[in-house]
């Protein structure tokens, strides 16, 4: 009999509970039907005259007609199995045994006679009415008792009919169903495949599993661990090709394969595109150049393709280099601990709204059980990893757990620091950007190791709660128990998704799905944009992921996360148990109000980023996203004072972006005033300088850590260098020990000569050892002058703006800081002023403050010495209209010629005016 593909009736009938008792007769009459047809078929065949062809396709036929029903009934009966909610029977017998004591219980009667018209009646009375009351109360007790029972068991049963229709259109499709994955034999359900070619196609898809190491789950569709394993980077295109060519297979057949069981499993088209472009850039396979032709043409291929991918490596080296630091990887494992001390109690809170939610709606069930002793032992064991010996174990559990899933356990590792691949796992080539991608990741080790602990412990704790709240899937056993009976292929994908993604979020790495909501939507086109194309927007944002997610968590930890639970989506929450955002708009309401209270104590500094830990301050700044909780309750405490005078831009960028992006705001500001002519330079090529030092330097990061404890024992390391005077050069310069680049000097501190002069201070890090080793920054000490600035709110631009000439900047701030540091420390330390409002201190300070700048400016024009400095900055400042009619008459080059010369002594004759 030839097969064919047999899809079932477009509309076969609805099955209900009362029609689930009728299943099994109909399965077994047809199932009689279909024997008795064979039989006939088979009398046929062997009588010794020749067969009636016709009656025996009629048979045939009528064979595939009774299958095409018979199969999707066996399905639903084998769903339905077992789902039906039955009464106790222990329970219900209980009943019925005391109900028939209570009816045995005798009550004392007697026997009365009485004369009627027609002659004497008997009739009997009951003599003790308090039995009788009591038995009658009695069974009517347990009456109603097996009356609600029986009641709930239909409530139970008719929820469950719900459940289980949902349940039988993900394992056997929506109508019209198909017969996928019901057992039919092979060739029948992948239409122009015959049973030879789905073997082979199996025997390949067995051997790539063992390739990239991926454990055959039996409780997974063979063609959806396939799936998985090619949306990673397990495999690479090689191997893939070998193994297809290996089974004889094209990659049509291939791609048609997946076409089907993926489109009949419920597979995105997203997913099958990605399916697709993968197997199509494998050139060297049969049918690659037509086979989903429109896919290969959206395929970025070509020598196009392999220089992008080179600028992405490359980017992305440069990112992790950015990250390389171990005050960085310090830093970002305080950040990560606070985030799931935070879940600790989120999942307490949870616990209790949830007990509230049992007492007030006991008939709508909760979905996912809080569990705050879990999720205290996940963040517990973020600790108990630092030992060796517990660190190996979990690592080894956990990739035990993900051995069958590859897109998630490559999901899980596959990024660090948010945004940066990882490269551990790759086979090390001689490629030169190879080795260099192996040298970032060998840099990072400290950041990757405390951040894929950090997510290993979340893992395990999300999964365990998993498991126990589907005690019935797991047979009420913990995720431990599980590990140890090496029972780990049971666990359900969804669950193994789910603990993935809590992870990723703990360390802010939460990847976006644009089909989520308005705002996963926003955050995943806005990565898709930065990433785009490599070296251009990434210069400055350079972890958009990271962004997104520290958004995100200032926008749920705050009362704007009530928005969301007035939509749909949040009222099923809540319908479902699921109080977690609520738990956080609590949580961040709290935090809001501990960071006002820490303002107000004494052991706040000036600023809104600064602590005083003994005798000295800390820069908090570095610990984001939970620093925004100090900016707007300084912000909040500023306004009630009368301390808040503008907003500070960076400060903004610096709490709510994730990043202080002085790099990308400095280019901005370049870009514009060579476009708008508003501050014109003499090298056209200045701020390609700039870029291009920025990211060279940029992968010479590691360095700080080495110079950071170095400086120890050499003061001289941790002075910050001035690179404005060789703007590509000179930003590399500053990442090596020994340079010749001149130092940066503070407007508002200073430090005295051997001779006693005061003079600007060099600008230094502080402590930077224990920068390094702690993740925390040091104040310098501040004098009077600059307690009081900073305390008022005076912005860095209102007490020095540069001038853009290093040379110039530097004899001003020697001028103006002893004026700052001596004799507005005088002042602000008199009595009076103290006593003074912060309005009239602010008046008094801008008075002194312009009274100082003038003063310094006319000296420098008195001094010989950097006259030629003053005079490129008065050109510098000429209106646009003006410096065009200079140029027409002298020349566009004269001027710089002019102040060339001037600054190096030599003099210049000046053209002729016709």
């Amino acid at each position: 009999m030839k097969k064919k593909q047999i899809i079932a009736n477009k509309k076969p009938n609805s099955i209900s509970i009362k029609d689930f008792i009728s299943l099994p007769e109909r399965i077994k009459t047809l199932k009689q039907k279909v024997a008795k047809l064979e039989l006939q078929n088979n009398s046929i065949k062997t009588k010794t005259i020749k067969p009636d062809v016709k009656k025996t396709e009629a048979h045939a036929k009528k064979v595939e007609k009774i299958v095409s029903k018979l199969k999707p009934l066996e399905a639903e009966q084998i769903i339905y199995k077992n789902t039906k909610v039955k009464i106790d029977p222990t329970e219900i017998n209980t009943l019925r045994k005391e109900l028939e004591e209570a009816r045995a219980i005798k009550v004392e009667r007697k026997v009365e006679t009485f004369n009627a018209a027609d002659g004497k009646i008997k009739k009997i009375i009951t003599t003790d009415n308090v039995v009788a009351t009591q038995k009658k109360n009695k069974i009517a007790a347990i009456k109603a008792k097996i009356k609600k029972l029986e009641q709930d068991t239909t409530i139970k049963n008719q929820r469950q009919l719900k459940i289980d229709r949902v349940d039988i259109d993900e394992k056997i499709g929506s109508k019209p169903r198909k017969l996928e994955g019901l057992n039919v034999p092979e060739g029948i359900s992948v239409t122009g495949l015959n049973t030879a070619t789905l073997k082979r196609i199996n025997a390949a898809a067995e051997e790539l599993l063992i390739s990239g190491d991926v454990v055959r789950n039996p409780n997974l569709k063979l063609y959806e661990q396939i799936s998985d394993l090619l949306l990673t980077t397990k495999l690479n295109n090689e191997v893939i090709e070998a193994i297809l060519k290996k089974h004889n297979i094209t990659l049509k057949e291939f791609a048609q394969f997946f076409g089907a069981t993926n489109a009949q499993a419920g597979r995105t088209l997203q997913m099958l595109s990605a399916i697709q472009k993968r197997l199509n850039v494998i050139e060297g396979l049969e049918g690659s150049n037509k086979s989903w032709l429109k896919a290969l043409d959206e395929t970025n291929s070509g020598l196009l393709h392999s220089f992008a991918s080179i600028l992405r490596r490359l980017d992305n080296v440069r990112r992790a280099m950015m990250v390389s630091q171990l005050a960085t990887a310090v830093r970002n494992l305080e950040s990560q601990t606070f985030k799931q001390g935070i879940s600790v109690i989120q999942e307490t809170l949870d616990k209790g709204f949830q007990a509230i939610h049992r007492v007030l709606f006991p008939n709508l069930p909760i979905k996912r059980v809080a569990m705050p002793l879990n999720t205290l032992g996940g963040f517990l064991n973020i600790f108990k990893q630092f030992r060796l010996k517990n660190f190996l174990k979990v690592k080894k559990e956990t990739d035990i757990i993900l051995k069958s899933f590859p897109k998630e356990g490559e999901d899980l590792f596959l990024r660090f620091s948010s945004d940066i691949s990882n490269m551990s796992g790759k086979k090390l080539t001689l490629s030169p950007l190879r080795i260099v991608q192996k040298a970032a990741d060998l840099v990072n080790i400290f950041n990757k190791t405390q951040e894929f602990l950090t997510r290993r412990a979340v893992f395990q704790a999300r999964l365990n709660n998993l498991i126990l709240n589907s005690s019935e899937h797991y047979g009420n056993r913990t995720l431990k128990e599980i590990l140890e009976q090496g029972d780990t292929l049971i666990i359900r994908k969804q669950d193994i998704a789910d603990a993935v993604a809590e992870a990723l979020e703990s360390t802010f790495a939460k990847n976006f799905n644009k089909f989520d909501g308005l705002y996963d939507s926003v955050a995943y086109k806005f990565i898709q944009f930065v990433n785009a194309v490599p070296f251009t927007i990434s210069l400055v944002i350079p972890f958009p992921r990271f962004l997104m997610n520290s958004l995100k968590f200032h926008i749920d930890f705050s009362p704007a996360g009530l928005i969301p639970m007035f939509s749909k989506k949040g009222l099923n929450q809540l319908k479902n148990g699921d109080y977690s955002q609520i738990s956080k708009v609590a949580i961040g309401s709290a935090m809001l109000t501990t960071a006002y209270i820490m303002r107000k104590q004494d052991y706040a500094g000036e600023r809104w980023y600064e602590f005083k830990f003994g005798d000295r301050y800390i820069d908090f700044r570095p610990f984001n996203p939970f620093v925004a909780y100090l900016y707007v309750a300084d912000l909040a405490i500023r306004m009630e004072n009368g301390t808040l005078r503008d907003l500070d831009i960076k400060g903004i960028a610096s709490v709510f972006a994730g990043s202080r992006a002085g790099t990308g705001l400095y280019l901005l500001d370049k870009l514009i005033d060579i476009v708008t002519g508003n501050k014109p330079v003499q090298d056209k090529y200045e701020l390609v300088k700039i870029a291009l030092g920025n990211i060279a330097s940029t992968y010479l990061t590691p360095m700080q850590t080495a110079l950071d404890f170095m400086a120890q024992n050499n003061p001289e390391l941790a002075i910050v260098k001035d690179s404005r005077g060789d703007p590509f050069w000179g930003q590399i310069k500053r990442k090596l020990p020994d340079n010749d680049l001149p130092p940066i000097y503070s407007a508002t501190s200073i430090e005295y000569t051997d001779v006693g002069t005061p003079i600007a201070k060099k600008i230094v890090r502080e402590s930077p050892g224990w920068r390094q080793v702690t993740g925390m920054s040091v104040v310098p000490e501040k004098n009077e002058a600059e307690k009081i600035l900073d305390k008022n709110g005076f912005l860095p631009q209102e007490i020095f703006r540069s001038t853009g000439i290093p040379e110039l900047d530097k004899a001003y701030k020697m001028l103006l800081a002893p004026k700052i540091a001596i004799k507005l420390s005088a002042i602000v330390k008199l009595p009076f002023f103290k006593k003074l409002d912060v309005p009239t201190q602010n008046y008094i300070i801008k008075k002194q403050l312009t009274k100082y700048k003038k003063d310094v400016s006319e000296s420098l024009r008195n001094d010989s010495a950097v006259l030629g400095y003053v005079l490129e900055y008065d050109i510098n400042k000429m209106s646009k209209d003006r410096r065009k009619i200079i140029d027409e008459y002298l020349g566009k080059e004269f001027l710089f010629e002019l102040i060339n010369e001037f600054q190096s002594g030599k003099t210049t004759e000046l053209p002729k005016i016709n």
